[in-house]
């Protein structure tokens, strides 16, 4: 009956035990869980303070790009208007003008006189441009035409000046041909001339070919057949004969650089006073030719920079694109026709 008992109350404790771990267990993992959350929540939170730190940053910069967009649209809008007032100015001008000139009938043949002064004045600008290449004379020459319409005062040419207008802005912004600039840059150019390596020589495939194309000779070969193999032998050892597609250039002195320098200099030097001449062909040609002495006689890596630049320069227009300045006149010789 005891052991029945024990037994019993040991069947009991056991039960107790495990159900005691089993909530312990579950409890454990309660307590994981409510860390993972919790964990999550203090990311959360960090993340939330980084993007409450990074909005006054965030609200500087948009405030800038909204000041920058309305700095340009209102510099873009007082453009509009001043060119509007502009046009406005002269066509009002030109309506006083013509008021005043109405009221005498008799210049009217005289104004005919004026009209085709004023076209003469036009084709001259339109000429000393495009067969002299003098700007500053076309923009005398329309200077005159505009003021000759504004003293006319007809309300009909208003168009026609507005088109002056826009074509003496044009020639005002017209360099002409940008020689100066370019021959500045080859100036620069041979004035930072260095010495430079010199592209060293180079065998073909860095093959070597020995002296001895034959194998050694048998034990019970004659004696100057062994004598004759182990001199050779020995040659080979300080001897190597290399075979070249091109002849063998000699290795480059102080001399050769710089006779090769004074060449690349000539050649840039030839390239500049072709741009005086406004001799684009020449030029070209002179600026290629040094690219190719660059290529041909020195290291690659040291003058990558210079023919670079030399490129650059090749693509390069001596004229700049003249503007068209014959809007006025065909408004004019519609007006007229």
């Amino acid at each position: 009956m005891p052991l029945i008992v024990g037994g019993v109350a040991l069947v009991l404790a056991l039960g107790i035990g495990m159900n005691a771990a089993s909530n312990a267990n579950k409890a454990q993992d309660m307590v994981n869980a409510t860390n993972d959350r919790l964990s999550t929540a203090l990311r959360e939170l960090n993340q939330m303070q980084e993007r409450t730190q990074a909005l006054p940053d965030t609200i500087s910069r948009l405030e800038r790009e909204v000041r920058n967009e309305l700095a340009q649209a209102l510099e873009k809008a007082r453009n509009d208007v001043a060119g509007i007032e502009q046009r406005q100015a002269r066509r009002l001008e030109t309506l006083e003008e013509g008021l005043t000139a109405l009221q005498d009938d008799s210049a009217r043949p005289h104004r005919e006189w004026q009209v085709a002064e004023v076209r003469y004045l036009m084709r001259i600008a339109d000429h000393r441009l495009s067969l002299m290449d003098d700007a500053q004379g076309a923009l005398a020459a329309l200077n005159a035409a505009d003021e000759m319409l504004k003293a006319i005062g007809d309300p009909r040419f208003g168009e026609v000046r507005d088109a002056i207008a826009l074509e003496k802005q044009a020639l005002e912004n017209y360099d002409g041909t940008q020689v100066s600039q370019l021959v500045a840059e080859l100036e620069q150019i041979t004035a930072e001339l260095r010495p430079m390596p010199l592209k060293m020589p180079e065998a073909e495939n860095g093959a070597a070919r020995l002296l001895m194309v034959n194998g050694e000779p048998a034990e019970d070969a004659a004696w100057w057949e062994r004598a004759y193999f182990q001199v050779m032998n020995e040659l080979n050892q300080h001897v190597t004969v290399r075979r070249h597609a091109q002849p063998v250039r000699s290795m480059p002195d102080a001399d050769a650089e710089l006779f090769m320098r004074q060449l690349l200099a000539l050649r840039i030097e030839s390239a500049r006073l072709a741009a005086l001449r406004l001799d684009a062909e020449d030029y070209r040609a002179n600026l290629k030719g040094a690219q190719e002495l660059l290529v041909e006689y020195f290291a690659s890596e040291p003058v990558a920079p210079l023919l670079k630049r030399l490129q650059d320069l090749e693509q390069r227009e001596l004229r700049a694109e003249r503007p068209d300045i014959s809007g006025s006149l065909e408004k004019l010789s519609g007006l007229e026709g």
